[in-house]
This record gives C-alpha cells, sequence and structure tokens, in this order.
C-alpha cells in the first residue's frame, strides 16, 4: 500500500478494535472522494463506491479482511472515446501484519505463492485505501464501446486467418545441419 499522502478516499480502524471475534464495517465514499478517485484512476466518472468489510485477527499478529466492493465506474472506449460504463462488483481477501520487523528478504513472493500480508504501520489500516486499490486491480484495461469500430481500412486478424498461418509449413531453422557430415565414432 502507498503511504497515505494525498489518499483521496482514507477510512481508518485501529488495531486495538480488531479481535478474534469479526469486526464488520460498511464504508462508501462521498462525491468529492468520488471524484478524486476518478481523477486518480483516469475515469470519466465514478458514481458509486461502496464496501462491506470483515476483519478478524487469526492469530500470530496476522489479521485477515474480507470484502466486498461495489461501485459504478465510466471509462473511455479504447476505440471511440466514448463513455463506457460499467459495474464492478469484488469480491477480496487480504491480510495484514502487525510484524513490521519483517525484512525485504521476508517479502520476497515466488510466483506460485500467496501474496505476503501487507505490513501495519502506526497501528491501524487504511480501509479506504485498500477499497481503493481493489478498485483500481479490478478496471477493465481495455474498455470497448459495444458499438465501436475500428476505421476503414485498419485491419484485424480473423480466426480464419490464425489457423491458416498456425498450419503453414514453416521451415526448420536446423535443417541446414543435416548436410553437414559428423565423423562416424569407434567406441
Amino acid at each position: 500500500m502507498q503511504s497515505n499522502d494525498n489518499i483521496e478516499f482514507s477510512r481508518f480502524i485501529t488495531l486495538d478494535k480488531i479481535s478474534m471475534t469479526e469486526t464488520g464495517r460498511h464504508i462508501a465514499a462521498d462525491a468529492a472522494e468520488r471524484a478524486a478517485l476518478a481523477t486518480r484512476f483516469d475515469l470519466l466518472g465514478l458514481d458509486r463506491l461502496e464496501a462491506d468489510l470483515r476483519l478478524r485477527r487469526t492469530g500470530a499478529k496476522v489479521i485477515r479482511l474480507v470484502g466486498h466492493l461495489s461501485a459504478d465506474v465510466v471509462q473511455s472506449c479504447v476505440v471511440s472515446l466514448n463513455p463506457v460504463p460499467a459495474r464492478l462488483d469484488v469480491d477480496f481477501e487480504m491480510f495484514f501484519s502487525e510484524d513490521v520487523g519483517a525484512t525485504e528478504a521476508d517479502l520476497t513472493v515466488e510466483y506460485d505463492q500467496d501474496d505476503p500480508p501487507e505490513p501495519v504501520q502506526g497501528g491501524q489500516i487504511d480501509l479506504g485505501e485498500v477499497v481503493a486499490e481493489q478498485l483500481g486491480l479490478n478496471l477493465d484495461p481495455y474498455p470497448r464501446a459495444s458499438d465501436a469500430h475500428l476505421p476503414a481500412g485498419w485491419r484485424t486478424t480473423t480466426e480464419a486467418e490464425l489457423e491458416v498461418a498456425r498450419k503453414e509449413e514453416k521451415p526448420n531453422p536446423f535443417s541446414i545441419l543435416k548436410q553437414v557430415k559428423t565423423p562416424e565414432r569407434k567406441d
């Protein structure tokens, strides 16, 4: 998570409010916060952003957050630049660690491993920033309006053309080596 400077949407919960029994929070961004987030994520509009969050300690200084994000966004079409409205409904899960002494080596993640817990700094978690990050992660990277068409003259590859290209015989770059004779080995 990023530092809390210039965060558009902040809702803090202190660690002493989180116990082994589940703690629930509903948060929603107001109009000014949504406008700031729309600027941050280059959206044409962010009409609604809210989340239902559940937090609970799992032991060993680890906190589990399970959330559901709901948002109404308007993005710009990558072809026509027309508005593309979308509704996001996303379930997510994160873990936080109170162990701020973890080294960078401890936080190295292998490809097939789960993400390590986010370190908690200052004794609190910014739930608003967690939701904002989840919003950014779940936006369509290439929004396209249903009526968007490429300009005349632009050519796209069809599935049939791709299939023909796959079937074409390609020369083997090592075929020239067949012509080279190797001395026979006598064992």
